[in-house]
């Protein structure tokens, strides 16, 4: 616990140091955990990822998490890929993979996330994976999941990047069965602000077969796109607000009218 204590402070990376130097089995787990949350970066954690211990493994990644590693380790960690047999340590590499590897052997990763329990690791830290620019070949195989949490968590990421580049991968998921599904791909047409994507949006809510909470959430989510987008779909947002009956439906549509014309 003193170790990992350690966390807080700045003036011990000596000290962090010398336990990954010398210090016992509990003694580097609890390092490398401190580390974890640290700026300052430390040699030796490296040897680590060859370390018989899973756990030992498991925190060594996890460290490159939040220490950006040199190719050379990068490099490592991939080619570890093929012998590691612990799927939190293979999720955890792939992980540092995704994040910092701007061009990763598709073969390999596709291969690491064909056993669904890596793949279902993996796609829950989706959302936090800092790299906006995945390639679309590495996420499909996360969004042609039968697996709704799975699916819902690429759809996160992909909301979460900022990249227009993803908005066709959004589009055919609106109209999932499945309702969790259909409010992710909603949210990430917004916060994408995708230029087709308010089209899509106001499909739905104009089509009264929908149900009405599909169709208040579809005007909600309206509210996130840009004004600019919104400005060019303005006299078809005016026909459906005009056409609308449920009210909670049209005041979001008049707020959505109103920020248009802002």
């Amino acid at each position: 616990m003193a170790i990992k204590g350690l966390a807080k402070y700045d003036i011990c990376s000596k000290e962090l140091q010398k336990v990954i130097e010398i210090g016992n089995r509990d003694e580097v787990k609890a390092a490398l955990f401190a580390l974890y949350f640290r700026r300052d970066s430390v040699k030796g954690v490296s040897k680590y990822l060859g370390s018989k211990d899973s756990d030992l493994r498991f925190l060594a990644i996890s460290y490159y998490l939040t220490h950006s590693p040199s190719e050379a380790v990068l490099k490592r960690i991939e080619e570890n890929l093929g012998t590691e047999t612990d799927p939190k340590v293979k999720a955890k590499a792939l992980e540092v993979i995704f994040t910092y590897d701007k061009n990763p052997d598709i073969d390999t990763f596709l291969s690491a996330i064909s056993d669904e329990d890596i793949k279902r690791r993996l796609a829950l830290r989706l959302p936090f994976v800092k790299n906006r620019k995945i390639s679309s070949k590495l996420l499909k195989p996360f969004l042609n999941d039968n697996d709704t949490i799975i699916l819902t968590s690429a759809l996160t990421y992909i909301g979460n990047s900022g990249n227009r580049r993803y908005c066709s991968l959004v589009k055919d998921f609106l109209f999932s069965p499945d309702e969790s599904v259909r409010s992710a791909a909603m949210w990430a047409e917004g916060r994408l602000s995708c230029p087709e994507g308010v089209k899509y949006l106001l499909g739905i809510i104009s089509d009264f077969n929908n149900d009405d909470s599909l169709r208040l959430q579809a005007a909600k989510m309206l509210l996130m796109f840009d004004k600019d987008i919104l400005k060019k779909n303005l006299s078809a947002l005016q026909k459906v607000y005009n056409n609308e009956i449920l009210d909670d439906v049209k005041d979001n549509l008049y707020k959505v009218i109103a920020k248009a014309k802002g």
